[in-house]
């Protein structure tokens, strides 16, 4: 899926990563997100930018649901 900026409108890039220079081993973001049920889903966190205006968004991919 090709990603639009927010505020310009130009194709984001996602040859990005963030990092956190507050620790010493390499390491990667990740969100977790609580169901009703209190179920943890984890899913890494990744970011892409505008070549153009400087910004910077972060994602995850979603799993895809089977058709039904």
């Amino acid at each position: 899926m090709e990603r639009k900026c927010s505020v310009c409108q130009t194709k984001l890039n996602t040859n990005c990563y963030v990092k956190d220079n507050g620790t010493a081993t390499l390491s990667y973001l990740e969100l977790i997100i609580k169901d009703d049920n209190l179920k943890k889903t984890n899913s890494e966190l990744k970011s892409c930018y505008c070549p153009n205006c400087g910004h910077v968004e972060f994602y995850i991919d979603l799993p895809t649901k089977p058709n039904k």
